[in-house]
């Protein structure tokens, strides 16, 4: 056999699925068209040209990596509509250890001789519509502390969470014995507003304030709170701390930078209740102000604000704050305003809300937003707002006082004064004009249906 030739120029070379000598360029083509079929031909490559800098230098060429396009989506986001008929975006935030479904909400209070306790059965909704089952309170002795979750959780699943606010270190203290003596597989999730803000501002985690010692002295291991006596809830100075709870949590979330004198006082049996608002002509900057016999103010900052409306319509919004407060249950309040623009805005709004009654503006529909938002809450504190329109500037002494307050706030914002000179300041005015006559002439109703 003849042997292969090791001259560079004869070197034999494995091409494809065969050898080939590689004397002439005819003998490479019989095996690749062999392979890659008759209609194979061969393309020579196309020379690159050398790229150089301003120096005369190589540049290495880099081809950028192909962009490929993710496997995975985006989860479109989840939208809800609410009671206005608007579509919002529903990003619900779950505390860690809970999930959507059926929970159990608890809360404890250590009492002489064993735990009072409170809880309700929750099914969490993706969309934020939690359903709320019946509440139930209870006080389970020290010699029954370990059948506590048995009758906290007589109708609920012990593998499912129990959410539990921690008011302090002794309620840690608490629930960390009950989680000893507790069954095996129980999901405890504990959570302190200071520290896990996230997840825990869900309306359905609200539980109703309950007296611990009446719940003591019931004795009762486990009762529906709608049976229990009415004892068990607040009543006099404690139901009115836990209203203004309730008041100040809402403060919180629609209007922060709220001033008022509210805090400092008693609630008192207010019957009439005077708004204005004041808008500063050039300076984008408004006021808001609402009063009440004896010596009761509430008023705020409305930025951005280049209409009278404007103003008027977040003075109603605290209007209806200081009738929440400390407005009487035997009867309706009465509030008083001087804009007829803001007061048909909102009769067409409660007439209308899907719509808001056709009104324009991001900002008047917002505030008309909270407008039927606050009614709503003052229906559920079992108290009623009647509206009359009344003639402003002409001496009425309830809307003179209003209109001073939103001048001096939206002024005094503008000159940038601090908060608590702010404070002092309008209770200075409030205290200057006490004493006045309310004055009722020219006051003409406006219907706006329950």
């Amino acid at each position: 056999m003849e042997q292969r030739s090791t001259h560079p120029a004869r070197e034999s070379v494995r091409g494809l699925h065969s050898e080939a000598d590689a004397v002439s360029q005819g003998a490479l083509l019989d095996p690749a068209l062999a392979f890659l079929g008759p209609a194979a031909r061969s393309v020579p490559p196309r020379p690159r040209r050398l790229e150089v800098d301003h120096r005369g230098m190589p540049v290495r060429l880099t081809t950028p990596a192909p962009v490929r396009p993710s496997a995975v989506r985006p989860r479109p986001p989840v939208m809800r509509t609410r009671r206005d008929g608007v579509k919002v975006m529903q990003a619900p935030a779950l505390l860690q250890g809970v999930r959507f479904g059926p929970c159990c909400r608890l809360d404890l209070f250590s009492v002489r001789g064993g735990i009072v306790y409170i809880t309700r059965a929750l099914v969490l909704d993706e969309l934020g519509d939690d359903e709320r089952g019946e509440v139930y309170v209870g006080m389970v002795p020290v010699a029954e502390l370990h059948r506590f979750w048995e009758h906290a959780l007589a109708d609920q699943d012990p593998q499912d969470p129990v959410i539990v606010h921690k008011r302090s270190d002794e309620d840690a203290e608490t629930l960390r014995l009950l989680e000893a003596v507790g069954p095996p597989g129980l999901n405890v999730v504990g959570y302190r507003l200071d520290e896990s803000a996230d997840g825990t501002q869900r309306s359905s985690y609200l539980l109703p304030e309950i007296v611990p010692d009446a719940v003591m002295e019931l004795g009762s291991l486990r009762i529906r709170l709608d049976d229990a006596p009415s004892t068990v809830t607040p009543t006099g100075s404690a139901a009115d701390r836990a209203e203004w709870r309730r008041v100040q949590r809402y403060l919180q979330r629609v209007a922060p930078e709220l001033l008022h004198n509210m805090d400092r006082r008693t609630p008192a049996e207010v019957t009439d209740v005077f708004v204005d608002g004041a808008t500063l002509r050039g300076a984008r900057i408004g006021g808001a102000a609402a009063t009440a016999e004896p010596g009761v103010w509430a008023a705020r900052t409305v930025p951005g604000a280049t209409r009278p409306v404007e103003s008027e319509l977040d003075a109603l919004l605290l209007g209806y704050v200081v009738a929440a407060w400390a407005g009487r249950q035997d009867g309706p309040v009465v509030m008083h305003s001087d804009s007829r623009a803001a007061l048909a805005l909102l009769r067409d709004a409660v007439n209308e809300p899907l719509t808001l009654g056709g009104a324009r503006g991001d900002r008047v529909r917002k505030s008309l937003r909270h407008l039927l938002e606050i009614r709503e809450y003052i229906c559920s504190l079992g108290k009623s707002v009647k509206v009359r329109w009344i003639k402003g500037h002409v001496g009425h002494h309830g809307n003179e006082l209003a209109d001073a307050l939103a001048r001096s706030i939206a002024r005094n914002t503008l000159a940038g004064t601090g908060h608590d000179e702010q404070v002092q300041r309008l209770d200075r005015i409030a205290r200057a004009w006490e004493g006045g006559p309310i004055g009722h002439e020219g006051c003409h109703e406006v219907d706006l249906p329950d």
